[in-house]
């Protein structure tokens, strides 16, 4: 009995050890979270191990970078598309330029012209601008969305898209699983049913 707690006594050593560099690697952005879960580690070795496997290592620091290494190859692969319409400095005064080189640093992708950008302040001339849009499309349709409510407008929403799809229109629709958490099966199967492509991206 002895000889196995010895064992297990250096098998949990062995690997809080192993962690501290992770730990300190994964976290040196975090001071404070480092220190929490170093003494977690260190007073529990087993048990504050297994935590930090299962909840320190930030999955979502790996899917951002992920995600930029995708869409730098993206980039490389449009080289062409880049180029013809990348943003200049030139007429852009220092606060704009600031703000260019920031979102770039944070996308990965290079600043293009032939933009726009309309700022709706409520739901119901959001939903006006969304209905127009979709009723005069005549190819695909792509909705991307964070908060989608299965309420009076976000039913009117849903069924302009299944319109659409039965019409033979290619829709697509992206939702947060967090943030349109109350998007239920039964709310979501119609579109499902008329062709729209439907996904959650959590």
């Amino acid at each position: 009995m002895q000889t196995v707690l010895t064992l297990f006594s250096i098998f949990g050593y062995g690997l809080t050890f192993a962690l501290l560099p992770v730990v300190l690697l994964t976290k040196k952005k975090q001071p404070v979270s480092t220190v929490a879960w170093l003494m977690a580690i260190v007073m529990m070795p087993i048990i504050g191990a297994l935590l930090f496997v299962v909840f320190g290592i930030n999955r979502v620091d790996r899917r951002l970078r992920n995600k930029q290494a995708a869409t730098k190859n993206l980039s490389r692969a449009l080289p062409e598309l880049a180029r013809q319409h990348h943003l200049d400095h030139d007429h852009l005064d220092e606060t704009q330029r600031q703000l260019k080189r920031l979102a770039e640093r944070i996308s990965g992708t290079r600043a293009t012209v032939g933009n726009r950008v309309q700022l709706l302040i409520n739901a119901q001339r959001t939903f006006d601008e969304i209905a127009a849009a979709i009723l005069v499309a005549h190819s695909t349709i792509h909705l991307e969305y964070y908060i989608w409510q299965p309420d009076k407008l976000g039913t009117q929403l849903r069924d302009l898209l299944i319109e659409k799809a039965r019409q033979g229109i290619q829709v697509r629709f992206l939702y947060d699983g967090i943030g349109s958490g109350r998007l239920t099966h039964r709310f979501l199967q119609p579109m499902r049913d008329a062709g729209v492509q439907v996904a959650s991206f959590v």
